[in-house]
């Protein structure tokens, strides 16, 4: 049976997923921590480029509460947003530690949450948008911290991103390790089924093949021995039409052509086989289009031996 790389992209997406939610919901308690911080740093240091933090930090936390209710799923468009955010933070500060620790805080998201080589766009424009800010403010001069303010912010702001690394890593190990008992269950749950379900085939009657559009064996179920004396080694990769009598062979090319055309619906036919040993048995068998079903991508075929019941009705 085919690989199923729908699932698995599935299973993959789901995960990011859950990473961007657990990252979302840790940058809106980073946020708040920093409308906290910028009040009693503007509070303490009777600061006027205070507000401009806090109505940053304010900002940041109403894209997270508006990210979570629209359950948007774009890691990208929140590393972006909150690089943003701490450009402007330094644009008003011009402190280069906040500037370091805002880039150090940016890089590592987007090294956690963005797949593929749109991580480094993502860094050439967190590098670029808070080295910018802090040009534009040693260009334009802003008032400047005295030593003490200075001091006081620098230990506030590094207080603050220590919270936030330590706040958003914890929160991304916990959903990581929830995220690996979730599908290491799922994958047990699935292994159970599979067994359940090989037991299922290997004590029924009916036999079972599955093949590609171009009616080529690539999945036999365990009774194919049984019905024809072929092992399923002997089979796979072999036609659909090799075991045939010539006559009924029309038979099942009419079933095949029947379900291409009303893929929804299956088709019952008899043919009759030859068997390994040159005996020849007849089939009633069913066919059914799963060419979109992504466990399977192609033809099923069912069929149970019927030799006996069709020799009896003959002898009547």
């Amino acid at each position: 049976m085919s690989s199923n790389p729908t699932h698995h992209h599935r299973g993959e997406s789901s995960v990011w997923s859950g990473l961007v939610d657990s990252y979302n919901a840790a940058r809106l308690v980073i946020a708040v921590l920093a409308v906290v911080s910028a009040t009693i740093v503007g509070t303490i240091n009777a600061w006027p480029r205070g507000p401009g933090v806090l109505i940053v930090s304010a900002t940041v936390a109403a894209h997270a509460l508006i990210h979570r209710a629209q359950r948007s799923r774009s890691a990208t468009t929140l590393i972006v947003v909150d690089a943003i955010a701490f450009a402007t933070a330094t644009f008003v500060m011009g402190i280069v530690s906040v500037a370091l620790l805002s880039l150090a805080f940016t890089f590592i998201s987007a090294a956690v949450l963005v797949r593929g080589a749109r991580v480094y766009a993502i860094w050439l424009f967190d590098l670029a948008i808070i080295g910018l800010a802090m040009l534009l403010n040693r260009v334009m001069g802003l008032q400047p911290y005295d030593a003490a303010q200075e001091a006081l912010s620098e230990r506030v702001g590094i207080v603050f991103f220590t919270v936030a690394l330590v706040a958003m890593t914890r929160t991304l190990v916990n959903r990581l390790r929830q995220i690996d008992y979730e599908r290491r269950a799922t994958k047990d749950q699935l292994s159970s089924y599979d067994s359940r379900y090989r037991a299922m085939l290997a004590y029924s009657s009916d036999g079972l093949a599955v093949t590609d559009a171009g009616l080529r064996l690539v999945e036999l179920g365990p009774q194919n021995e049984r019905l024809t004396g072929y092992s399923s080694n002997d089979r796979i990769g072999g036609s659909m039409l090799d075991l045939e009598i010539d006559e009924d062979r029309g038979a099942l090319l009419e079933a095949y052509n029947k379900v291409v055309r009303l893929p929804d619906e299956p088709a019952r036919f008899c043919v009759r086989i030859r068997r390994r040993d040159g005996a020849v048995r007849q089939m009633n068998a069913t066919a059914r289009n799963l060419l979109n079903d992504p466990d399977l991508e192609g033809f099923v075929f069912n069929f149970r031996d019927v030799t006996e019941e069709h020799e009896l009705r003959r002898s009547l």
